[in-house]
């Protein structure tokens, strides 16, 4: 029989916020070395081209994802558990119905947020090709990608704050670690780690309120992928070489785009992310 932890009961919160920082600390950068060794390195001795650019991007999460599966399963069950059991239908928890829409809320929201610096003259695209094979296996690596940062922060850390202090405590303070986990990114800018918690704040929201870790893995899957591999623009500082769309030279930045950090280094994000989220909540309550 599990137990279920209890609150904590002196109201001082710093020693376990602490402890689950430090493992989930160590299960992101612990599997980013150990992927240095396994993955990088060699991939390395291959040919340059967009094939190595995607594995070099996106396959150093596959170890995330494991460690977070590992730890959950053995340290954590019932976090293990509320993540990986599935829901038959209906608009809360892990079903194919709330994997859809949270995919469909991922492109959309990054599509609008796209437009945004286009009309204010900030940058335009240029169709550059499409490559249905590498579109897949693109899509399945942003998948792994989203699927690994989504465990780690809105399922282990979330739980497990959520379990010690409540759920209010841990909508706040989870996306301050998925912020600071941002902070080594190139082109990080104060508004892009404001966008990053805000970005956490709205999944940590929706997560809590569907119960459906897989609406927030395919919400961060679709607006990765429409950011990167469709339009072509900076994500979170990394840019690709095969895109359907690419930017046109000559793209500036403003209160709306950044050239290095991408759409999430403006406040567009910021801005929408949260009506979203108020959206979905309404339109969720109105079917319940």
């Amino acid at each position: 029989m599990i137990r279920k932890k209890q609150k904590n009961p002196t109201g001082f919160p710093c020693c376990q916020v602490f402890f689950v920082a430090i493992a989930a600390a160590i299960m992101l950068h612990g599997s980013f070395l150990l992927a240095r060794l396994l993955i990088i390195r060699p991939l390395s001795g291959l040919p340059d081209n967009k094939w190595k650019q995607l594995g070099a991007a996106y396959l150093p999460f596959l170890p995330v994802l494991l460690s977070v599966i590992v730890f959950t399963r053995f340290a954590e069950p019932e976090i293990f558990t509320g993540f990986s059991s599935s829901a038959k239908n209906g608009m809360r928890g892990n079903n194919a119905g709330t994997a859809l829409w949270g995919l469909v809320a991922g492109i959309g929201l990054n599509l609008c947020c796209a437009v945004v610096p286009i009309v204010h003259g900030d940058y335009s695209l240029v169709y550059s090709g499409f490559h249905l094979l590498f579109l897949i296996a693109a899509f399945a690596a942003v998948l792994l990608q989203s699927a690994a940062e989504e465990l780690l922060f809105r399922g282990y850390v979330m739980g497990a704050l959520r379990e010690r202090y409540g759920p209010v405590f841990a909508v706040l303070v989870n996306p301050l670690l998925f912020m600071l986990a941002h902070t080594a990114n190139n082109g990080v800018t104060p508004v892009s780690l404001l966008t990053a918690y805000v970005f956490g704040f709205c999944l940590s929201i929706l997560m809590y309120s569907s119960g459906s870790i897989w609406f927030v893995i395919l919400a961060h899957t679709g607006w990765n992928y429409t950011q990167n591999l469709l339009l072509g623009l900076p994500n979170s500082g990394l840019i690709v070489s095969q895109s359907v769309f690419r930017l046109n030279p000559g793209a500036v930045g403003s209160l709306w785009y950044d050239t290095a950090f991408g759409l999430e280094g403006g406040i567009t994000p910021i801005i929408l992310w949260p009506l979203l989220t108020i959206i979905i909540l309404l339109l969720t309550r109105r079917k319940s």
